[in-house]
């Protein structure tokens, strides 16, 4: 008769279990149908049977496969096999910015194109010349507003700006303009643009003087009309006049003089007259005999 459990002597290896042929009795080890129904694998692990019918726990060939990250990012496993959202190490390589803008990443890592902070850095302008960054943050090289602001010139020079914004001192083209010069002095200009004062060259070529009054320079360089010390050198009078001069005002004129007669000499029976051009002359007695005294008869 048959054995009625030909297993109760039967041990088999773990994963296996003893099954009994039916037709001739006879007892083998035979694996276990699902040796995997109760094994727990960690995440991104898989369940796998061996040889020997032993599960194991083995990593998922691509944990990534199913794994979304968003965009500039990708999927890296661990030592664990475990997924996990990395940040591309450069998001910026295929970005093109324009001129004066680089490209920087934000918190998600997303690339940006961002203003250089001083497009003017390294930007040389000829003088007079400032660099300036525009609208799209580019520098521009542009005019100083005004190049003349720090320039200091010659006294009677002036700053100007030529054709290429380069400051120039010009000689000023009037000095004179605001030097006040005392009078009979005016200005002129020497070699270094200077202004100062000189005595006008005649300064008698203006002035009028009374007659018999003469024009004279002061040391000051100032006209002055003095009286003329002789006004009758010039003057000629007639023979019984003389030269004399008005103390007010230094004309000279012909006077008579004081006694034509003094140094007259006539004959006896005459005497002295003085006619109206005070010229003196012998006139006879209208009558000798007036004074004469004769004896009687």
């Amino acid at each position: 008769e048959k054995d009625p459990d030909p297993c109760s002597n039967v041990t088999c290896s773990e994963y296996f279990h003893c099954e009994v042929d039916y037709f001739n009795n006879d007892p083998s080890c035979v694996p276990d149908a699902n040796p995997c129904f109760s094994v727990s694998c960690p995440p991104y692990h898989y369940c796998s049977v061996g040889s020997n019918n032993r599960p194991s726990c083995l990593p998922d060939p691509d944990p990534c496969q199913n794994y979304w990250c968003s965009e500039y990012y990708h999927c890296e496993v661990d030592a664990w096999n475990y997924p996990s959202c990395t940040p591309d190490s450069d998001p910026c390589w295929n970005v093109t910015c324009s001129s004066y803008h680089h490209c920087e990443t934000d918190s998600h890592n997303r690339p940006r194109c961002i203003a250089d902070p001083d497009p003017c850095q390294n930007v040389t302008c000829m003088p007079d010349f400032h660099c300036e960054i525009n609208p799209w943050n580019q520098p521009d090289c542009v005019a100083d507003p005004d190049p003349c602001a720090n320039v200091t010139c010659p006294p009677y020079y002036y700053c100007n700006v030529d054709g290429y914004n380069h400051p120039q001192c010009r000689k000023d083209t009037d000095p004179c303009k605001n030097v006040t010069c005392s009078f009979y002095y005016h200005c002129e200009v020497d070699f270094q643009n200077y202004p100062y004062c000189v005595a006008d060259p005649d300064p008698c070529s203006g002035t009028t003087c009374p007659p018999y009054w003469y024009c004279n320079v002061t040391s000051q360089n100032r006209p002055v009309c003095e009286r003329d010390p002789d006004p009758c050198s010039n003057v000629t009078c007639n023979e019984y006049f003389h030269c004399e001069v008005d103390y007010f005002d230094n004309d000279p004129s012909c006077v008579p003089d004081a006694n034509p007669c003094f140094n007259m000499s006539c004959s006896p029976y005459h005497y002295c007259s003085v006619d109206g051009n005070n010229r003196p002359s012998c006139i006879p007695y209208s009558n000798p005999c007036q004074n004469y005294w004769c004896s009687e008869y």
